[in-house]
């Protein structure tokens, strides 16, 4: 998760304080390629992706990615998108709330939900928000103290026991020897929710380890898939190491929570440096 900008911050707080529902810092896949969204608010039965544009953005060629990006959002990913500029964000921040607010009544007003679908696909989505909000490490994740901190890490050798399901679903996790890494003490000074990351990490058993090291390595910008065994995925989300995004027939798209690419990095260089030996 990307710091948020001063824009950003002015921008959140007037949504906080409007209890508005909104997600923040929100990728979506365009094909090849993906855009970040700022903001997307919720209403009842749509979604506004609300832009804090900064002096950049005038740029005639800003302009016309912005116009395309806009173009696609509409079409694939939400029913409108609102562009408020730096002076509208420091000025007359409440002013833009209220346009937010008359975009989402008009749209809730407007659009033809007949058979109940899109209200509940909204909701839907409305509860993953709240998941990933509800997380023990969702908050002050721009200010991880990890980001500078060098993390020892040691080897340990292990040869996973092959399990039915992993073998059934996804031969790669099951056939795989990794290195467990064993995190050790001396985190002095951290704040506490990344304390209990970290001893949550190291309450796992062996087997649950390996599972965890997996989708943490093959995540992309917070994200993974998994198509082993919805047991062990369960009692991984259980422990909060891992948010249930979406669930498919092939597998479930996760949210890795934003410390653990931290102590991955540190992981993979050790690994990574024992292999060229």
């Amino acid at each position: 998760m990307e710091p948020r900008t001063t824009l950003e911050r002015v921008m959140g707080d007037a949504l906080l304080r409007n209890n508005l529902f909104f997600d923040e810092q929100v990728y979506v896949k365009t094909g090849h390629s993906f855009y970040l969204y700022d903001f997307v608010v919720y209403g009842d039965l749509c979604k506004v992706v609300v832009e804090c544009d900064g002096f950049q953005h005038e740029l005639p060629g800003h302009q016309i990615h912005d116009s395309r990006r806009d173009l696609w959002t509409i079409l694939n990913a939400a029913q409108s998108v609102l562009r408020f500029t730096t002076f509208e964000i420091y000025l007359e921040v409440e002013e833009c709330i209220n346009i937010i607010k008359n975009e989402i009544n008009t749209l809730d007003a407007n659009l033809i939900d007949e058979d109940g679908s899109r209200r509940r696909n909204i909701a839907e989505e409305k509860e993953r928000v709240r998941n990933k909000k509800s997380s023990y490490f969702y908050k002050d994740r721009s200010t991880s103290g990890l980001l500078n901190k060098k993390i020892h890490i040691k080897d340990v050798g292990y040869k996973g026991k092959e399990n039915d399901d992993l073998i059934q679903y996804s031969k790669v996790i099951s056939n795989d020897t990794v290195s467990i890494p064993t995190i050790e003490d001396g985190y002095y000074g951290l704040p506490r929710k990344e304390k209990i990351y970290l001893e949550t990490l190291r309450s796992l058993d062996k087997d649950m380890k390996k599972i965890a090291w997996y989708i943490i390595k093959n995540s992309n910008k917070g994200k993974a898939f998994y198509s082993g065994s919805i047991r062990e995925l369960k009692y991984l989300c259980m422990k909060g190491i891992f948010v249930p995004q979406k669930y498919t027939e092939k597998g479930t798209f996760l949210l890795v929570l934003p410390f653990a690419p931290n102590l991955l990095t540190e992981f993979l260089k050790k690994k990574t440096k024992n292999t060229s030996d």
